[in-house]
């Protein structure tokens, strides 16, 4: 069977049979749009080894005369394994593959949820909590864009978020212990023997497939046990810098993407938040939600 992936103005198709590989394919990429302009400029191929969850998955090139090539060669590879470890890989590999090309706007290691209309943008780190929070916001009468890939196009402060499942480590599988086992895939990290959790969009209030929300806010998180909330409003510079942190094409659009960065920066405003309570977090973003000078 074969599924197109679209999102920030790249798609790839991917190939697959078995019912291991239908079903983490129905799984990780349900909530994505599978219909847009682009050409898929490479071929994911999905593969059951045997009668076990042992899966295979190949990645090839197709020739695209409307994609640019990046920089550097990106030759053909494969992973395989046990679906369970394999989970990681192939997210991974997806939004690499996404984000690689695209020069139409900035591709954000960030999450994104929305609410009455409007987004407000996280971008983090690995290990600042933002999975955690954005669940926690989408139960709580926020829409789930995304945990992890947000795209502004160019002169825009639309965004759109990479509507993946989301990553849920540690302790805060306890927070969401309610969510039903069908709604949940869990995996072994790569280096980390304890087992993750990934849930399921459909349970986390999921926005429309591609739907443009405006940026209201953008928030820089950071989880840290026991404290209380801390919140800083920055200015322009110091938000340039710290989406900069976090912007993953910046090789492919002029200047790096300063200039980009810098008109968003003057468009919408931000904050750096410290927080140890979930919902000490919440309250704060309903206060942005309500209260930004956005309106």
């Amino acid at each position: 069977m074969n599924k197109e992936i679209h999102f920030a103005n790249r798609s790839i198709r991917m190939e697959y049979s078995g019912e291991h590989s239908t079903n983490l394919v129905d799984f990780l990429f349900s909530a994505m749009p599978s219909r847009g302009e682009a050409l898929p400029h490479a071929v994911f191929s999905l593969r059951n080894r045997s009668s076990s969850d042992e899966v295979s998955l190949e990645i090839a090139y197709m020739k695209n005369n409307n994609v640019p090539p990046p920089p550097g060669v990106r030759r053909p590879r494969s992973i395989r394994g046990p679906a369970s470890k394999l989970v990681p890989g192939i997210l991974h590999e997806v939004d690499f593959e996404l984000a690689d090309r695209v020069s139409e706007g900035l591709y954000l290691h960030a999450a994104c949820a929305a609410r009455e209309g409007r987004a407000v943008i996280m971008p983090a780190a690995s290990g600042c909590g933002k999975s955690t929070l954005t669940c926690w916001l989408a139960r709580h009468g926020f829409r789930y864009m995304s945990d992890e890939s947000t795209f502004i196009p160019l002169q825009s402060i639309d965004c759109f978020g990479f509507t993946r499942p989301a990553h849920i480590k540690g302790e805060s599988r306890e927070i969401f212990k309610d969510i039903a086992s069908d709604d949940i895939l869990e995996f072994e990290g790569p280096a980390d023997p304890n087992l993750q959790w990934l849930v399921s969009p459909s349970v986390l209030n999921p926005l429309e497939k591609s739907a443009p929300v405006p940026v209201k806010a953008i928030i820089f998180p950071t989880f840290q046990s026991g404290s209380r909330l801390q919140s800083e409003q920055l200015s322009a510079a110091n938000t340039v810098f710290e989406v900069a942190r976090c912007l993953v094409n910046a090789r492919n659009l002029p200047e790096n993407g300063f200039l980009e960065m810098q008109r968003l920066a003057k468009a919408v405003p931000a904050w750096q938040i410290v927080y140890g309570d979930l919902r000490e977090a919440q309250e704060f973003f309903d206060d942005i939600c309500k209260n930004s000078i956005l309106g």
